[in-house]
Protein backbone atom coordinates (compact mmCIF):
# COMPACT_ATOMS: atom_id res chain seq x y z
CA UNK A 1 0.00 0.00 0.00
CA UNK A 2 1.19 3.49 -0.83
CA UNK A 3 0.16 6.47 1.28
CA UNK A 4 0.93 9.96 -0.02
CA UNK A 5 -0.01 13.00 2.02
CA UNK A 6 -1.88 15.63 0.05
CA UNK A 7 0.03 18.36 1.88
CA UNK A 8 3.33 16.87 0.62
CA UNK A 9 2.33 17.13 -3.06
CA UNK A 10 3.44 20.25 -4.93
CA UNK A 11 0.50 22.05 -6.57
CA UNK A 12 0.54 23.48 -10.08
CA UNK A 13 -1.81 25.90 -11.81
CA UNK A 14 -3.38 25.02 -15.15
CA UNK A 15 -4.10 27.36 -18.08
CA UNK A 16 -7.70 27.83 -16.89
CA UNK A 17 -6.63 28.85 -13.37
CA UNK A 18 -7.38 25.56 -11.60
CA UNK A 19 -4.91 24.33 -9.01
CA UNK A 20 -4.01 20.64 -9.21
CA UNK A 21 -2.25 18.42 -6.66
CA UNK A 22 -1.36 14.99 -7.96
CA UNK A 23 -1.91 12.45 -5.20
CA UNK A 24 -1.09 9.22 -7.04
CA UNK A 25 0.38 8.94 -10.55
CA UNK A 26 3.35 7.47 -12.41
CA UNK A 27 5.68 10.06 -10.87
CA UNK A 28 5.19 8.86 -7.30
CA UNK A 29 3.78 5.28 -7.32
CA UNK A 30 4.14 2.26 -9.61
CA UNK A 31 0.87 2.66 -11.57
CA UNK A 32 0.07 2.89 -15.26
CA UNK A 33 -2.83 4.59 -17.05
CA UNK A 34 -4.39 6.00 -13.91
CA UNK A 35 -4.07 8.90 -11.53
CA UNK A 36 -5.74 10.52 -8.56
CA UNK A 37 -5.60 14.26 -8.06
CA UNK A 38 -7.26 17.10 -6.20
CA UNK A 39 -8.49 19.95 -8.38
CA UNK A 40 -9.43 23.34 -6.92
CA UNK A 41 -11.45 25.61 -9.19
CA UNK A 42 -11.85 29.31 -8.34
CA UNK A 43 -15.38 30.41 -7.41
CA UNK A 44 -17.62 31.38 -10.34
CA UNK A 45 -15.29 29.75 -12.89
CA UNK A 46 -15.05 26.44 -14.74
CA UNK A 47 -12.38 24.12 -16.04
CA UNK A 48 -11.72 23.53 -19.72
CA UNK A 49 -12.63 20.18 -21.23
CA UNK A 50 -9.61 17.96 -21.82
CA UNK A 51 -8.65 14.34 -22.28
CA UNK A 52 -5.58 12.17 -21.85
CA UNK A 53 -4.41 10.64 -25.12
CA UNK A 54 -2.56 7.71 -23.57
CA UNK A 55 -4.92 6.58 -20.82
Amino acid sequence: MTINLLSAQAPFTTKDGSTIRSILDRSNVPVQNQSLAEAVVPAASATQRHYHKLS
